[in-house]
């Protein structure tokens, strides 16, 4: 499915300095909050790096990329075009963020709730891993991540990849388009614990 807008100058925004009208006539109003998750439940036979678990990336790179990574985490990458007034510092080019768990939570052989959330609102991107908000751990001051502020759409390809180069099963892919509370996060965790008979601490 097609993935909201996160930022969107609207179809009748002029900028004070240049004159000049910004975004199309098709165009609705600013979207402040716009916002999308990605939920994937996956159990690895071994965490060898560079797994592939989704992708959704265009010929121009735009889209959404998770992969696994050296040290034994899951990062999404977010990658789209971002708008900004004519001659801005920020630039209006493609502009790539990322997100990325904890160490030490992610095990061979054991089934894993991971849930990707963006919010458009602060700019911030969290990760859960089994119901847990990752908060940096030992290694980092926070867990969130924030990205571009002026990220139109992660949307890329018009089919993605699931699983293409990895070590085990991803058993269930959920994409919201919204941004997730924490507290859904937990809720999802802990119904599909029960079903899949995990314990949900």
């Amino acid at each position: 499915p097609e993935l909201p807008r996160i930022h969107n100058r609207g179809a009748h925004y002029v900028d004070a300095d240049t004159g000049a009208t910004l975004g199309d006539a098709a165009a609705k109003a600013v979207e402040a909050r716009g916002g999308f998750s990605l939920e994937l439940w996956v159990r690895f036979d071994d965490l060898e790096p560079w797994q592939v678990l989704f992708d959704s990336r265009g010929p121009e790179g735009n889209g959404l990329f998770v992969q696994l990574t050296d040290h034994g985490t899951l990062k999404l990458h977010v990658t789209g075009r971002a708008y900004d007034t004519p001659g801005s510092t920020n630039g209006n080019g493609i502009v790539e963020s990322v997100c990325e768990c904890d160490r030490h939570l992610l095990s061979p052989n054991t089934l894993h709730q991971v849930l990707f959330i963006v919010d458009g609102g602060p700019k911030l991107m969290t990760v859960m891993i089994d119901g847990v908000l990752c908060d940096g751990a030992a290694e980092r001051q926070f867990g969130w991540s924030r990205f571009h502020p002026n990220l139109m759409h992660p949307n890329g390809a018009k089919q993605a990849t699931l699983a293409p180069g990895l070590h085990g099963n991803l058993k269930k892919l959920r994409l919201y388009d919204r941004y997730l509370l924490t507290s859904e996060g937990v809720g999802n965790w802990r119904a599909g614990s029960v079903k899949e008979g995990v314990k949900a601490e």
